[in-house]
């Protein structure tokens, strides 16, 4: 079986997204208050909205790097 690589940076900015919403909900846990469905997608759609622009771009501006990881892979599994 090839597993063919993920270089697509928007993986590192749902890993980014992701830690920073799961901070979030944590803390209302923590807190003993419950979190609806509407409460949540209003939190995602919050720290969405409040991503760094640099994250992005650091994201975009690292696809150079992936891109020769993944050719000196050959394809295959690529230390990025």
């Amino acid at each position: 079986m090839h597993i063919q690589p993920d270089i697509n940076p928007i993986e590192n900015v749902w890993a980014v997204l992701k830690k920073k919403v799961e901070r979030k909900v944590k803390y209302m846990v923590i807190k003993n208050k419950k979190i609806s469905q509407e409460e949540f997608l209003d939190i995602v759609r919050q720290e969405w909205h409040d991503l760094d622009n640099n994250i992005l771009l650091q994201c975009i501006d690292s696809m150079r790097d992936r891109i020769k990881a993944c050719i000196d892979a050959e394809g295959g599994q690529a230390n990025y």
